[in-house]
């Protein structure tokens, strides 16, 4: 009996060895596959549980470096820039503006050229005329006043021969046309305008008077013995009436 008691209580004693000696073991056997578990996710090859994590998609940043560096087929490079231009953009606080993208190189360098003016061409200038205009020429109205009118001239111009004027041929109208007709008289005697007055004569009456005045020649008129400018005014008087009508 004594020996089996002994032997029991050997039983008992190595049973509670081992059962220390296993819960010494569990931590040690949980530490080591932690360990396991968080190699094989540095690794990119997710245990059973974080399967289901990398399925759903979601908007976290953790999440999304785990998509982009997973050993599937890497997006084009247009969707891997539209995708971090949307990511970066839904970053941003309400309210700030967007910066437009940068411009490449090229169209850098065209703005560039186009902004600074090349000085380097010639430039064009006026040429300077050497032509100098030449004076307004004097109105009628400006000329008529250097003529001195009869009432100022101490000797009045006087015709060196008849004025005879030609009745028009065209004309066959039995009546009485009488006008007065203003002559311009320079300082040699010569008629240089003619200014018709109201009432005026027929047409081909005035032209006839003109042509007549116009050729004819004056004594010029004078101011102080000195010749001048001189203006007078003639009546000029067209009768075709019979000469039964006179009485």
């Amino acid at each position: 009996m004594t020996g089996a008691i002994a032997a029991s209580g050997g039983i008992r004693r190595d049973q509670g060895w081992r059962e220390s000696e296993l819960r010494r073991a569990l931590p040690l056997c949980a530490a080591a596959s932690l360990v396991v578990h968080l190699v094989l996710i540095n690794l990119g090859m997710p245990s059973e549980k974080a399967r289901p994590q990398l399925a759903n998609v979601g908007s976290t940043g953790a999440l999304q470096a785990r998509l982009i560096q997973s050993p599937r087929i890497a997006p084009p490079a247009a969707e891997t820039m539209a995708f971090a231009r949307n990511s970066s953009a839904s970053a941003r606080p309400e309210g700030h503006t967007a910066e437009p993208p940068l411009q490449r190189s090229g169209e850098r360098r065209g703005l560039a050229r186009r902004s600074i003016p090349d000085n380097s061409a010639p430039t064009e200038q006026a040429p300077i005329s050497s032509h100098i205009a030449a004076p307004a020429l004097p109105t009628a109205e400006e000329e008529e006043r250097e003529y001195v009118p009869r009432p100022q001239l101490s000797s009045v111009p006087v015709a060196q021969g008849p004025v005879i004027i030609g009745a028009p041929s065209d004309v066959s109208d039995l009546d009485r046309h009488t006008a007065v007709l203003s002559l311009f008289i320079d300082e040699d005697g010569q008629v240089r305008r003619i200014r018709a007055e109201e009432p005026r004569l027929p047409e081909a009456f005035e032209q006839a008077a003109r042509e007549a005045f116009m050729a004819a020649r004056f004594s010029p008129g004078q101011v102080d013995g000195k010749a001048v400018k001189s203006r007078v005014r003639v009546e000029v008087v067209f009768d075709n009436t019979p000469l039964g009508n006179l009485h």
